[in-house]
């Protein structure tokens, strides 16, 4: 939310399915945060599907008539990378901004997210082949598109 309240980006698009076990989805939970923050609802966008967060990430912008905005992907450092290539893959315009919040502290934990990473990237070539529908999508009736990029 800092990027948001140094008005270096416009949107906010929350991502992710529940895990197991979970109440709510990623996106969900994030997009309580940013409401308690303070973030408009008119500012934020959300897909609770899957794991496949920037393919329905992209369904979203396009449905609200974004999708030709450059996307900043926020996440932990050691996952940027798989997801820059995804979002490139994907032919999405964006930049990167890791988290200054990291789940993975200790060398050991950092490692083995690594190592998951690195089995995930020949997943990368599913993309291709992608097809689906998230009838999870939300956001406002009519999003405040006063955004010129």
């Amino acid at each position: 939310m800092n990027l948001f309240d140094q008005g270096k980006v416009h949107f906010l698009l929350f991502t992710g399915g529940p895990g197991v076990g979970d109440r709510f989805s990623e996106a969900e939970s994030a997009k309580r945060v940013a409401l308690r923050h303070g973030v408009p609802a008119e500012k934020i966008l959300s897909e609770s599907c899957s794991r496949e967060n920037l393919w329905f990430a992209k369904q979203v912008l396009g449905k609200f008539g974004l999708g030709h905005l450059k996307i900043v992907l926020i996440s932990d450092d050691i996952h940027l990378f798989r997801s820059s290539l995804m979002a490139y893959i994907l032919g999405m315009k964006h930049s990167v901004s890791p988290t200054p919040y990291s789940m993975y502290k200790s060398s050991t934990k950092r490692l083995g997210f690594l190592w998951n990473e690195i089995k995930n990237l020949p997943g990368l070539f599913k993309i291709y082949t992608m097809h689906g529908h998230c009838d999870l999508i939300e956001g406002p009736d009519r999003v405040l598109t006063d955004v010129k990029m």
